[in-house]
């Protein structure tokens, strides 16, 4: 079991619309840890993906070997939409930035009406959503160039049944 918490982030976009490793596989798997700024390593996000990597081998190596794993449940974060940070209409440069009150609480449930935004001249942008999402990749610095400020998902529990695999 991970030391830390682990969040299933479910993509449901088409293919020719995907942009990372993960989608050019059959069935597409990528871990992200974070966050990190670029060009930084960080003591505890190098020992989590080192910790993620060796329980995804362990996995691997106990499948292949024919366990038996018991079922559950997991809390999956299904993609609704992206949101870019507010910019201004002519010149498009960003004209606000992620509301403190929002800032490090990916995966918290975001309210109609919740801060969202702060912009530079101090006014305070709210969510305008129809119903509450669950926020994560906050403030990411490898996706202002995607103009993505932020993702919000809506989370779902999915059961798991259990299963013995063959040996290989």
């Amino acid at each position: 079991m991970a030391t830390i918490p682990v969040r299933y982030i479910h993509y449901d976009i088409p293919r020719s619309e995907a942009y990372s490793l993960d989608s050019v596989g059959k069935h597409g798997f990528a871990m992200e840890i974070g966050p990190q700024p670029h060009g930084l390593i960080r003591a505890n996000i190098f020992m989590a993906m080192q910790e993620a990597v060796q329980l995804l081998l362990d996995w691997v190596r106990l499948f292949n070997s024919g366990a038996q794993f018991e079922g559950g449940s997991v809390d999956v974060y299904t993609l609704v939409k992206n949101i870019d940070y507010p910019r201004d209409p002519h010149t498009h440069t960003i004209i606000a930035a992620v509301h403190p009150d929002l800032q490090d609480r990916d995966f918290c449930l975001l309210h109609p009406g919740d801060p969202m935004f702060l912009s530079f001249s101090g006014e305070t942008l709210r969510y305008k959503g129809k119903e509450p999402l669950y926020p994560f990749f906050i403030n990411e610095s490898a996706y202002y160039e995607k103009a993505v400020a932020l993702s919000l998902a809506r989370r779902r529990k999915v059961e798991i049944p259990a299963i013995r695999s063959s040996r290989m």
